[in-house]
């Protein structure tokens, strides 16, 4: 294991070409001909705004290559939010598909129905999903689409319960992701402890049953003397009152722009990254298609929520759409937003021309800088601002001469 660990630390720093892209002045220079990103630029520290592009540019013969462009990229912490579930997916995936077979054989997989248990309860008890109009049996494979589709994040915590809390890290590290940390589940108020202690499961094939047992973890993910990585001016405290100093997000989970957008190239592109998910190709574009999913299209699960519209969940497409008619788009993401951090990690592709680019980005955005008020600028700052780059960048890389 240590070994594993060793050549992946290795690879990542030796493969990785995202952080020469810090500062190559070409997104700077659209974005400052663009008067609409002014106010932006103007104090793009206190909004911690970073831009990450990788274009994807043919070759003669077929072959392809990636062109990046970096803005501020890695200048400060970003709270990944959402856009971490894709690697809670992956994980998953991996592990269901690394459980040995039962005694007759038998392999589970992503629509085994799946049984949890509550911590030390002796019987797994919630195997039922009313929302999986396919069984109605709780699946992983189900859990990954209300996942990806509208960021469900149940769904996130259970997938992250099934692999656990050391599990799910010795995966990202051994396989590309040294600078990713998992740290917790979402909107729980646990502390920190709680988030290491995972319940047992059960996977159930007929009448034989796998176990996946319950875990305790004390995998190191940081150096005991890491320094804070402090955000605001203020925060809520667990018991609701205002504490006068900045959060700290030292706990919290933790991702790059670039760690972000070399997951999404191994998912969609995996000959132009140097990662190896160990993916079957059929659960890939599994994940692949959920994704791309519009919430109101799908069919199990549905989703008739108001707000569970495809532009909440794919921020650059009504930028996008001001360039292209959406029926030429692919559009492969995660998103997310939380903290007053809006994150955007995504494919776009142009399906007439098969121009194609990935792009990350994060902005940040509390006027009153008091962390976890629900009172963030996401209507004012971070939803405009995606939409306008979703059209800048269509315009430089999908329209074309």
């Amino acid at each position: 294991m240590i070994a594993a660990l060793l050549a992946a630390l290795l690879a990542a720093a030796r493969v990785d070409p995202c952080a020469g892209a810090a500062s190559d002045g070409w997104i700077e220079a659209r974005l400052r001909a663009d008067p609409r990103f002014a106010p932006l630029l103007e104090r793009p520290a206190d909004l911690r705004l970073q831009v990450l592009v990788a274009e994807v540019h043919g070759e003669p013969g077929g072959a392809r290559r990636l062109v990046r462009h970096g803005y501020r990229v890695g200048a400060e912490y970003i709270y990944p939010a959402s856009a971490i579930k894709t690697f809670a997916a992956v994980a998953a995936m991996h592990a269901v598909a690394e459980l040995p077979a039962t005694a007759s054989g038998a392999r589970a997989d992503l629509d085994t129905p799946l049984a949890s248990c509550t911590w030390g309860a002796s019987r797994c008890a919630r195997t039922r999903d009313p929302s999986n109009r396919d069984g109605g049996a709780i699946t992983l494979g189900h859990e990954v689409r209300k996942m990806q589709i509208v960021s469900d994040n149940h769904a996130f915590n259970r997938l992250y319960d099934f692999v656990g809390h050391r599990e799910i890290n010795l995966y990202l590290r051994t396989h590309g992701f040294p600078d990713v940390r998992i740290e917790h589940r979402l909107s729980t108020r646990e502390r920190p402890a709680g988030h290491r202690r995972t319940p047992r499961f059960q996977l159930r094939l007929g009448d034989e049953v796998l176990e996946v047992a319950a875990r305790d973890s004390d995998l190191v993910t940081r150096p005991a003397d890491a320094p804070p990585v402090l955000v605001g001016v203020a925060h809520i405290g667990p018991d609701g009152a205002r504490v006068p100093a900045p959060r700290d997000f030292i706990d919290n989970n933790a991702a790059s722009l670039c760690a972000l957008q070399r997951l999404t190239i191994a998912l969609v592109a995996p000959e132009l990254g140097a990662v190896d998910l160990e993916l079957a190709a059929a659960d890939r574009e599994r994940l692949l298609a959920a994704m791309q999913q519009d919430p109101r299209a799908a069919t199990n699960p549905r989703f008739t929520a108001p707000a569970q519209t495809i532009e909440r969940f794919k921020p650059l497409l009504p930028g996008l759409a001001r360039v292209l008619p959406r029926t030429r788009i692919v559009y492969i993401n995660k998103a997310g937003k939380a903290y007053g951090f809006h994150v955007e990690n995504a494919y776009i592709a142009d399906k007439t021309t098969g121009r194609a680019f990935f792009i990350t980005a994060a902005v940040y955005a509390d006027r009153d800088g008091v962390v976890d008020d629900d009172r963030y600028d996401y209507a004012d700052v971070t939803v405009p601002f995606f939409a306008d780059l979703g059209e800048l960048l269509a315009r430089a890389l999908l329209r074309g001469p």
